[in-house]
């Protein structure tokens, strides 16, 4: 045990006790499905037409950006909002064990997105492919190295004496801490984007024969080994400082908005009646607010697409959108204490009626917007369409709610199969 990981090995024990990584790894696998399925053929045509080198070319751009951007985001909650930080004061850190543990974690768990974004273009000439994996593949690790470079380089750079003269003149009515978080990512972010651009190029001329420019696709790789590297030698001393910068910060916005009641969660007026509803309301609100976030930025977009009467993308993305909402009560469930629930006696039947409740609450942020929208914009027969298959996916919250309550996941092919027919059948 001495010659392990530490953090590896709770997290082994904790993956085992939980019980619900099976049907996880089953939802993940399905969405990256889903979205293949879906998107690949549309691809290839779009791609057989004119000027298809500079179409690839912009569209493989935008396909390693999304994917850097996800898995920037990532390492930013591994490094900065980790749920252990919460000891990090009271524990010692073993920083080098732990850098090494969350990468690893973030690489096993982005590879399934590193899937979707290669099986996308498995329809595509199978000469071009094997350039695409390899640009693919690279802007992947760079996203991962060079986030976790930005982010611990935040930390030192909100400390540094020689950058406070630019963080104070640029940060407005911010904390010199959180402009650290806010500017010092965007500086590199720029230059990983450029690395993407340059890729992008290379991985067309490559294409068109020009195999000299090949060298370039490795420009995103580059840079997340040099982000990483960087990352271990920042981690011994800024890695718990990341926990005060945090404090600063939430003090800070704390005496502006001291009005504010820091209690008070998402949708709790619906809640006041059920404490089980409202526990798991607070969970969503402390732990998974980007969930929230997202949901409702995508009901933004949807309603978007109904108002430029995009029918068809509004189905396609509401078909994937809910396939991912099927997760919540995975999610939710995976933070939920087994010990405080046994203490409370909860039975299964309450825990899935409110896991149930909770995840339908949190997707009225796509429902809504779609629903306003439909009324608005579209005709009756997509009105009751969607409509259905809306009331279908209320009905699929409760079934996912009680798989993961009672752990009842025997026939994996009826789970796949399920969330396939939920992510296909807006089409």
């Amino acid at each position: 045990m001495n010659s392990q990981n530490p953090y590896q090995c709770v997290r082994a024990l904790q993956t085992e006790r939980s019980g619900t990584h099976k049907l996880q790894l089953v939802g993940y696998c399905t969405v990256v499905l889903t979205v293949v399925v879906l998107l690949s053929a549309p691809l290839a045509e779009y791609l057989s037409g004119p000027q298809n080198l500079q179409r690839l070319e912009q569209i493989l751009f935008r396909v390693a950006a999304l994917l850097v951007a996800l898995t920037t985001l990532q390492t930013y909650g591994d490094v900065v909002r980790h749920p252990e930080r919460t000891i990090f004061g009271i524990h010692p850190v073993r920083s080098t064990l732990f850098m090494q543990y969350v990468g690893r974690m973030r690489l096993e768990h982005s590879a399934l997105w590193l899937m979707m974004s290669l099986g996308i273009w498995k329809d595509v000439s199978v000469e071009w492919w094997p350039w695409i994996a390899f640009y693919l593949v690279s802007s992947w690790i760079g996203g991962i190295g060079a986030g976790y470079g930005i982010h611990l380089g935040s930390v030192w750079a909100a400390r540094s004496p020689s950058l406070a003269g630019i963080l104070d003149s640029i940060r407005g009515q911010n904390p010199r801490e959180q402009a650290a978080f806010i500017y010092a990512p965007g500086m590199v972010l720029g230059l990983v984007g450029l690395a993407l651009i340059v890729g992008a190029g290379a991985t067309k001329l490559a294409i068109d024969g020009q195999t000299q420019w090949g060298w370039w696709l490795i420009a995103p790789a580059s840079l997340g080994l040099m982000g990483w590297v960087a990352a271990m030698r920042l981690a011994p001393s800024q890695l718990v400082r990341g926990s005060m910068l945090l404090t600063d910060i939430d003090a800070h916005w704390g005496m502006v908005d001291g009005e504010e009641n820091p209690r008070e969660v998402y949708l709790e007026w619906t809640s006041s009646e059920d404490p089980n509803r409202l526990r798991l309301l607070r969970q969503a609100w402390r732990m998974h607010r980007w969930v929230i976030i997202a949901l409702w930025c995508m009901g933004g977009v949807l309603l978007l697409a109904l108002w430029v009467q995009e029918d068809w993308s509004l189905r396609v993305a509401l078909g994937l959108t809910s396939t991912l909402g099927l997760g919540i009560p995975v999610l939710l469930q995976r933070h939920e204490p087994q010990w405080l629930q046994r203490a409370l006696d909860i039975e299964d039947k309450v825990q899935i009626k409110a896991l149930t409740e909770v995840a339908i609450l949190l997707m009225m942020g796509v429902w809504i917007p779609v629903s306003v929208g439909l009324v608005l914009f579209s005709d009756t027969e997509i009105l009751i369409a969607v409509g259905i298959r809306i009331i279908a996916g209320m009905g699929m919250m409760y079934w996912m709610s009680t798989q993961v309550v009672q752990k009842s996941w025997r026939s994996t092919l009826v789970v796949i199969l399920s969330l396939i027919l939920w992510g296909t059948v807006l089409i």
